[in-house]
């Protein structure tokens, strides 16, 4: 208002960064909001953000938006790769891009720099960020070493139900003093900071849904690799990974994700309330005939059981549409799924 008394203040654009740092916070915006201007926007990546208690400071004023890492559009764009070129070069560039993204992640800064040391440097500070400001010091957990060790072990068997009592049992097999109470509450804690996140399994009962082991996966590919040791068999697991991204930053208001486990197995299943609205399938690679039957017919048997017949199978690289009885099956290569969507 010194500097610009010319401009009225209710005019004026506010952006608060990392704000819930400061003791008392809500009050502040909220004088501002209701006496200056309603142009206010507050950012943060810490767990004090989230929007169950954002809500409660803000008495339930603020629209909320999620932001994660990048798409692989966004991807492409930061790389300076064109996205809507049908050259043969062009998609040959764009496919090698893909792979880059599936197994880079998509943090920025990461993103823009060049050195692979300083990449894996920057993803395990941010690790270490969320585990011990975001988790740790928030909710006032100890042992740190215990923490970190249910962490990689969701990481490590990411895409298969994951099961607490199996991590509890390993863990006493050391001789590690923990409870399964305490295991639990570290999963959903590291799910409450963005930094895992869980998916149930589809049941159109709800007490079979939330009683079956759920998945968990990562909020980054990057983060992951440069936390475990990257496998051999990572492909699918990192594809999958950012296939359920991809599910995730496009899901609209009242739907969710599901996997589907019956004999056979689908991956990914997009709910409304009772109603399935897509089954998708994510596989590497296809060319292997048990591979593809196998793929085949996890998602014949979720559409078969859902009446769903939106139905797609990602790969890396195959492109073919198979006439069936449930429907047309979708059999698409990655990079084009991503950036159709």
């Amino acid at each position: 208002m010194e500097m610009f008394p010319d401009i009225p203040i209710k005019d004026v654009y506010f952006f608060f960064d990392e704000i819930q740092r400061i003791e008392g916070w809500e009050l502040f915006v909220m004088r501002l909001s209701k006496h200056y201007s309603k142009h206010i926007f507050i950012s943060g990546s810490n767990a004090d953000m989230l929007s169950e208690e954002l809500n409660t400071a803000l008495r339930g004023w603020p629209l909320e938006y999620k932001e994660y890492p990048l798409s692989f559009k966004e991807y492409c764009q930061f790389k300076g790769i064109p996205t809507d070129s049908h050259l043969e070069k062009d998609l040959a560039l764009l496919r090698c891009t893909f792979d880059s993204f599936v197994h880079e992640g998509g943090y920025p800064e990461v993103v823009l720099e060049p050195s692979r040391v300083m990449k894996d440097k920057l993803l395990q500070g941010y690790f270490n960020a969320m585990i011990f400001r975001d988790l740790m010091d928030r909710y006032k957990l100890s042992n740190p070493e215990r923490v970190k060790y249910v962490i990689k072990r969701l990481m490590a068997g990411m895409t298969k139900p994951a099961s607490i009592n199996a991590i509890y049992n390993d863990m006493r097999s050391q001789g590690r003093k923990v409870t399964k109470d305490g295991l639990y509450d570290i999963a959903d804690k590291t799910c409450s900071i963005f930094l895992l996140y869980k998916v149930t399994k589809f049941d159109l009962s709800f007490k079979k849904e939330t009683s079956a082991l759920p998945k968990y996966y990562c909020v980054d590919n990057g983060l992951r690799q440069s936390v475990l040791l990257p496998g051999k068999d990572d492909d699918g697991i990192l594809l999958e990974n950012a296939v359920f991204l991809q599910l995730l930053r496009n899901l609209p208001d009242g739907q969710k994700i599901c996997y589907y486990l019956g004999e056979k197995e689908c991956d990914f299943v997009i709910q409304t309330e009772t109603a399935v609205n897509q089954l998708i399938q994510v596989c590497w690679d296809m060319k292997d005939k048990d591979t593809r039957e196998r793929e085949l017919n996890g998602i014949r048997e979720a559409a078969s059981l859902t009446g769903c017949r939106d139905l797609t199978i990602v790969t890396r690289d195959m492109e073919e549409d198979v006439q069936d009885a449930l429907g047309i099956i979708h059999i698409v290569p990655a990079w084009k799924w991503f950036l159709g969507r």
